[in-house]
């Protein structure tokens, strides 16, 4: 059985204390999630404050790992103030040291994932992920593996164009025009390559390429505070999508045994 480890608390943290000076203090929810095998993941949860909300899940990259269940929020603050402003729900999981979103770790967000849902009043229709670096190559695999998000947002990270078809979700990325040799790894062309696969595969994908721009300034991205282009546009893209979440086990068994009932009435007849 899995368990959430809770507490209610206050950002007050230097870390955040840009965003809770913009207003009345953030009330979050700071937990660890325990996997059915032990594996602990702490996160924090900023809860809606109505129910039936959407929920946005944000994957941190490799300098953010740890068990602090705080560093993971490091370039997440305009991120968190737009889910304040439009009154939705957003997750940020950390990775311990030694993880990665490309290994075993993606498979615990998702169980942390739908226990948040039994939990909470979640809108299953409208879940969105992004990420930066380590966050964005889970952002792209997360999509992938458990289909079940809206739209993503992937940002400084690749995957190979010759496997686009398989990343059907709605897609809006994000590279710096410097993301290559020699100012950081090889990541600018190769997303250009998959942007182009995926349109030619009708998948809807966008690629904002921003000038200038090295391996970094995602906290610049998510505060719409980049003067080449426009986030809140973005913003809008992304919670304007929604999907049709397949019925649950329990949904089945409901309609399975109103078909029973159904049919032993029509025999009796």
């Amino acid at each position: 059985m899995c368990v959430l480890k809770e507490k209610r608390c206050l950002i007050l943290s230097a870390l955040l204390v840009a965003f809770v000076a913009v207003g009345d203090a953030l009330g979050d929810i700071a937990s660890i999630y325990i996997h059915a095998d032990g594996y602990e993941m702490p996160y924090r949860l900023f809860e809606a404050p109505v129910d039936n909300q959407p929920l946005v899940v944000a994957l941190h990259g490799w300098g953010e790992k740890g068990n602090d269940n705080e560093l993971q929020l490091r370039f997440f603050g305009g991120l968190i103030n737009e889910a304040e402003s439009r009154g939705v729900n957003l997750l940020a999981p950390q990775v311990p040291v030694g993880g990665h979103w490309l290994g075993y770790e993606r498979g615990v967000l998702d169980a942390l994932v739908s226990d948040i849902i039994d939990i909470y009043a979640i809108d299953e229709s409208r879940m969105y992920l992004t990420g930066y670096s380590m966050g964005g190559f889970g952002t792209y695999e997360v999509s992938r593996e458990y289909p079940r998000y809206a739209a993503m947002m992937p940002m400084s990270s690749e995957r190979s164009a010759a496997t686009a078809h398989l990343y059907t979700t709605p897609t809006w990325a994000f590279v710096g025009e410097n993301e290559m040799p020699p100012d950081a790894l090889e990541i600018r062309d190769p997303m250009i390559a998959f942007y182009e696969a995926q349109v030619a595969a009708g998948i809807e994908s966008y690629l904002t390429i921003v000038p200038g721009q090295a391996h970094g300034g995602w906290d610049v991205y998510y505060s719409d505070q980049h003067p080449d282009f426009s986030m809140a546009e973005v913003y809008d893209w992304m919670f304007a999508h929604s999907v049709v979440p397949e019925p649950s086990s329990v949904v089945l068994a409901t309609l399975s045994l109103l078909s029973l009932a159904l049919y032993g009435w029509r025999r009796k007849r």
